[in-house]
């Protein structure tokens, strides 16, 4: 008798093992009773995408089929799928994103995906200035300066700009950072904390532009249409009047220019930048209006248009800038032929910015690059087109009448 007994429990304690097993295998938890869980969510157990987001079920097309539960994928198992663990999703309205664990988030508005964007510019811009110990000096640092420590300076001028107001910003810290600090402070927050518009105006007065360089970084900035025809040099002559009575009014109240000898020996520097001419001109992840594209200073050099939402009329940029040397435009879904717009990685290229062939090669591209006279551009060295769509006969129009062949970058 004792004997039948043991052999009883064997058995029982074997069947619980064994039960035991199969809700291990199916990640199922129903056979405890609710007494004995009191920290099991009220939802079902991945619902959605809480658990899984690679499940997609959120943002699926439209002609998409629905997934199918575990029992249909699974059938020799043979198992209920009453205990929460089928992939079909539960009836009514999808949960706010709020409830996501992993909300989507774009790649583009990290520093990582800023660094190497602005890598190939910077890079150029660095060879083209006397070394300093501010800014990388290679294009494998630039990449990096998102996790390198910055200089005392920048550590001191990054704790203003997290103390202080913009007002007080403007009114009581910048006037006292010399031009090329500015400059040093514009690329370092471009990458890993982009300024405002509020900011950046703060740092390019009185002149407009911080050294002869302006960097835009969006989508929390923008510049401002017309912002060239507004005078920035503090010359009458180049400011735009509405009347003749005002042009006058300005010439006999404008100030007297002073001689090197009246100037004091400890005088700022600001007066000497006013000077400079805008050489630089960086816009990412922003905008740009068709006025401020025509309105574009001839002495630019270097110019970096980099994911910009509108498309720009390329084809009309020889004749508005004819001095460039490096030319950037990559990660422009307007240079494929499928733009969408308003749509995250659709178009010609994709979630990671990966270049993707057009669907329909025979729709015309939103900015054609074959009406665009390369020609004119008689010291291009540079052209930046990663991550667009690459045309057969890119190579062959750039370097068209040129004596030596324009450095085409593709990839990082």
């Amino acid at each position: 008798m004792y004997s039948q007994k043991g052999v009883h429990n064997r058995i029982h304690t074997l069947r619980g093992e064994q039960f035991r097993h199969l809700q291990n295998l199916r990640g199922s938890r129903s056979h405890l009773t609710s007494t004995n869980i009191h920290t099991v969510p009220s939802l079902p157990f991945r619902l959605l995408s809480l658990a899984d987001p690679s499940l997609n079920l959120t943002d699926r097309d439209n002609d998409t089929p629905p997934l199918q539960p575990k029992s249909a994928s699974r059938p020799n198992e043979g198992q209920s799928q009453h205990d929460g663990t089928s992939f079909r999703p539960p009836a009514g309205p999808a949960p706010p994103r709020s409830w996501t664990l992993n909300a989507h988030k774009d790649i583009r508005e990290n520093s990582t995906w800023r660094a190497e964007a602005l890598s190939l510019i910077f890079s150029h811009l660095q060879s083209q200035s006397p070394p300093s110990h501010t800014t990388p000096t290679s294009d494998v640092e630039h990449r990096n300066t998102h996790n390198t420590v910055p200089s005392l300076s920048l550590l001191c001028l990054q704790l203003f700009l997290t103390t202080c107001t913009t007002s007080e910003f403007r009114d009581e810290v910048v006037p006292y950072v010399p031009p090329h600090l500015r400059k040093d402070l514009i690329r370092f927050t471009a990458v890993n904390s982009p300024l405002s518009s509020a900011r950046l105006s703060a740092l390019w007065e009185p002149v407009g532009h911080a050294h002869g360089e302006i960097i835009i970084v969006g989508p929390g900035a923008v510049l401002k249409d017309n912002y060239f025809i507004r005078s920035h040099t503090g010359h009458a002559g180049n400011i735009q009047f509405s009347t003749e009575d005002d042009a006058d009014e300005a010439m006999t109240t404008q100030k007297p220019e002073e001689s090197e000898e009246d100037r004091e020996w400890d005088a700022e520097d600001t007066d000497v930048d006013k000077g400079t001419p805008l050489a630089t001109l960086i816009l990412l992840n922003t905008s740009l209006s068709s006025s401020t594209f025509f309105s574009l200073p001839p002495t630019i050099t270097h110019l970096a248009l980099i994911n910009l939402s509108t498309p720009a009329p390329i084809h009309r940029l020889p004749n508005i800038c004819p001095l460039l040397i490096v030319l950037d435009i990559s990660y422009n879904s307007w240079l494929g032929a499928n733009f969408s717009s308003g749509g995250e990685g659709q178009g010609a290229i994709g979630v990671l910015g990966e270049p993707r062939q057009p669907r329909e090669p025979t729709i015309r591209a939103i900015v054609d690059l074959g009406r665009v006279d390369w020609q004119r551009w008689c010291h291009l060295k540079v052209l930046g087109f990663r991550g667009n769509y690459i045309p057969e006969d890119l190579a062959e129009k750039v370097n068209e009448g040129k004596w030596d062949d324009v450095d085409i970058v593709l990839h990082n």
